[in-house]
C-alpha cells in the first residue's frame, strides 16, 4: 500500500468521528433550549373536585371471640367538571370519618379510572372508593 493512501485514509477517520460528535453535540443543545411540553390533563391524572355530601354508616363486626370492630361504610359524593360521582368504600378509621365529614365543600384531588375513585384530600390521606353510579 503506498504511503499517501494511508495518510489520507488515517485523516478521514477523525474527522467523520468529529463531524458525528459535532451533529451529536447540536442536536442536544436544541432538544435542551426547547421548553418542556405541557402535560395534558389524562384519564390517570388527578382532577379537582369539590365534596358534595358525606354520609355513613355504622355497624359494629365481631372480631375474635371477645372483641367487636366498628366499621363504617361511607358514600362519598364529588363534583367534578360539573358531574357528580359517588363512591363508597369501608373503613375503621375513625379519624378520616370525621376528616370526611368536616370537608364537605372543599376541594380534593379526585382520579376516576374505571369502577374505581381514588380521593386525596387536603391534609393528604388517599382512599380508594368503588364507584356506584355517575
Amino acid at each position: 500500500m503506498p504511503p499517501c493512501a494511508y495518510h489520507r485514509r488515517s485523516s478521514v477517520v477523525p474527522a467523520l468521528v468529529l463531524a458525528i460528535f459535532l451533529f451529536w453535540l447540536s442536536g442536544s443543545i436544541d432538544a435542551a433550549s426547547l421548553p418542556p411540553p405541557v402535560p395534558q390533563a389524562g384519564p390517570n391524572d388527578f382532577q379537582n373536585a369539590t365534596i358534595v355530601d358525606v354520609q355513613r354508616s355504622k355497624r359494629i363486626v365481631p372480631n375474635g371471640r371477645w372483641f367487636a370492630v366498628h366499621q363504617f361504610t361511607i358514600e362519598l359524593t364529588v363534583k367534578m367538571g360539573g358531574q357528580n360521582y359517588e363512591g363508597e368504600f369501608d373503613t375503621v378509621v375513625v379519624d378520616l370519618v370525621h376528616e370526611l365529614e368536616s370537608s364537605k365543600g372543599q376541594t380534593a384531588q379526585v382520579r376516576i379510572k374505571g369502577k374505581e375513585m381514588e380521593v386525596k384530600l387536603v391534609s393528604g390521606h388517599s382512599l380508594k372508593a368503588h364507584l356506584i353510579s355517575k
